[in-house]
């Protein structure tokens, strides 16, 4: 008995919906001989915080979720090298972000209409190196469902910190004098931000950046 229980692999959830948590923890529950739920919750921050404690195997983990989101846990957990089969299971089917996902190290990419069948298929085989998305997900012409959100994760490191000073006040001239970088390159920048974000002006700008804390 104990050698059995041994043998399940301890997953965590992280997801925002109740709804989608429940179906997952009724799944693990149907296959209770081959995993066992040891925490789940509805906050990324939370998720970091409890995960490196829990010895878990599979991380089953929404991206869009309040506090950390998907990709920050992704990358504090690679930080603090930690081997788990992250699972990535989400409304966006957007190509960049699912490359954004593999980079960060999750094992597989899969949307909320998964059936049971190949969810359970990606928990019991680990793909190692190899990343999993779910069949027709990797196609551009595929990006159906997008919001603020999936515009935001686009955006690369420069540019968010570009967004940073416009909203504090900087001119693109005092910008390209900060960051070492020519006016002509902070402009393209600019024009870049507001191309992700679909945003046409400084106010909406600087509304988006404190909706979705760019600021920090």
């Amino acid at each position: 008995m104990n050698e059995e229980i041994a043998k399940k692999k301890r997953v965590f959830i992280c997801e925002d919906h109740l709804i989608y948590i429940d179906g997952l923890k009724s799944i693990i529950d149907q296959h209770s001989n081959e995993f066992e739920l040891v925490d789940s919750c509805q906050n990324g921050t939370y998720a970091a915080k409890k995960i490196p404690f829990l010895a878990i195997d599979i991380l089953l983990l929404d991206l869009n979720v309040p506090g950390m989101n998907g990709f920050e846990i992704m990358n504090f957990l690679r930080e603090q090298n930690h081997e788990i089969n992250i699972i990535i299971i989400t409304m966006y089917d957007d190509p960049t972000i699912i490359k954004k996902a593999q980079l960060a190290g999750a094992s597989a990419y899969l949307l909320k209409d998964v059936s049971n069948e190949t969810l359970l298929q990606v928990m019991r085989h680990p793909t190692g190196k190899q990343f999993y998305i779910q069949e027709g997900l990797n196609h551009p012409d595929n990006a159906i469902f997008k919001d603020s959100f999936s515009n935001v994760v686009k955006l690369t490191m420069r540019e968010k910190e570009i967004v940073q000073l416009v909203v504090k006040g900087m001119t693109t001239q005092e910008i390209a004098e900060k960051l070492f970088l020519s006016i002509n390159t902070i402009e393209t920048h600019r024009r870049n931000i507001y191309r992700k974000l679909n945003i046409r002006n400084l106010p909406e700008l600087v509304n988006f950046a404190h909706s979705y804390d760019l600021m920090n």
